[in-house]
């Protein structure tokens, strides 16, 4: 009995543990009837509040119709440092969202992962992709399986998709690797704790006089 109940304890404190580990990355992949198609990993770093992370890569392919972009690597994300804050605030209050240098794109750059997951309404992802001499600036935003992009020509303000729905797609949001060990270790010490069974447990035929 002391056994399992070791081992009840040590899956306990895994799970607890596991409970607090990090998100490492999502997996956004969405299309539409007009041309936009993303696949993307957002990398995740340090939380801005409990739930919070602050995204701080971006890498895959954009494509956009509208533009004449075929699968088109991303250039990178836009650092909060690269914008002015606005009166925006995030959704929680952790921050304030950015203005883009061109003051065409409004972003923050944070992602809540609890399900479902949400790209800041009020701010959004922003990231960068070039092709033929241009650069343009990619604005996420939603919650999920519905999510709105905002595309223009940097510094240009020109927007044929402006909140344009990503509606076909998905999105995976990956626990690091830790997380993972975390509850295999618990689930191990509660196999390795569980009573045993032995020879001498099986059921022996009665001795003469028993029967």
């Amino acid at each position: 009995m002391k056994k399992l109940i070791f081992g009840i304890v040590g899956l306990a404190m895994a799970l607890a543990l596991t409970s607090d580990a990090h998100a490492s990355s999502i997996l956004f992949d969405f299309t539409n009837a007009s041309g936009i198609t993303t696949d993307l990993t957002l990398t995740l770093g340090s939380q801005a509040s409990p739930g919070v992370y602050n995204i701080t890569a971006v890498s895959g392919t954009f494509a956009d119709a509208n533009f004449g972009l075929g699968a088109t690597p991303v250039s990178g994300i836009v650092p909060d440092a690269a914008g002015l804050p606005t009166f925006l605030s995030t959704i929680d209050g952790s921050g304030p969202g950015y203005l883009s240098s061109d003051g065409k794109e409004v972003y923050d750059n944070l992602a809540y992962t609890a399900s479902p997951l949400v790209l800041d309404n009020w701010g959004g992802l922003l990231f960068l992709v070039d092709s033929g001499g241009k650069t343009y600036q990619v604005d996420i935003a939603g919650e999920g399986n519905v999510y709105q992009a905002w595309v223009n020509v940097q510094g240009t303000g020109n927007f044929p998709d402006y909140g344009t729905a990503l509606t076909d797609g998905s999105v995976t949001v990956t626990p690091e690797p830790g997380t993972l060990f975390l509850l295999g270790t618990g689930l191990l010490l509660l196999a390795a704790f569980l009573p045993q069974g032995s020879g001498q447990d099986k059921i022996k035929p009665p001795t003469p006089g028993e029967a």
